[in-house]
């Protein structure tokens, strides 16, 4: 990408790097990844590269399906959309920070949660 003068670095974070009770270890990791994501920004931006990196919240995954009942209606009551993201979501996203159209956003964080990253916890 250096030699190239052009690229994009896409890194997939969580809006969970905001913090929530019990997620000391996850959170930490996610919000390594946002400040990777930053870092790099400023570090490659010189050189014609952008990095960027997408928060995904509640997406339809086979790990949704394997959860209990009453842990899928707690976390959908706190969707302020009230229903899960999916795949292509994410994928969209991602295809935004690849376009060439986007080549002056950078450092950037894009939630892909369904408005659940207004608040933590």
């Amino acid at each position: 990408m250096v030699e190239k003068k052009h690229g994009r670095i896409i890194n997939i974070a969580s809006r969970a790097w905001l913090g929530g009770p019990g997620q000391a270890p996850y959170s930490s990791a996610k919000a390594g990844m946002v400040g990777l994501t930053r870092t790099l920004a400023l570090e490659l931006g010189g050189k014609g590269i952008t990095s960027n990196c997408i928060a995904p919240g509640l997406i339809h995954t086979p790990l949704w399906d394997e959860l209990p009942e009453k842990n899928k209606a707690f976390l959908l009551s706190k969707q302020p959309t009230g229903k899960l993201g999916d795949v292509d979501d994410v994928a969209n996203a991602i295809l935004f920070f690849a376009d060439d159209d986007a080549g002056f956003i950078t450092g950037q964080v894009l939630y892909t949660c369904g408005g659940r990253s207004l608040f933590s916890g």
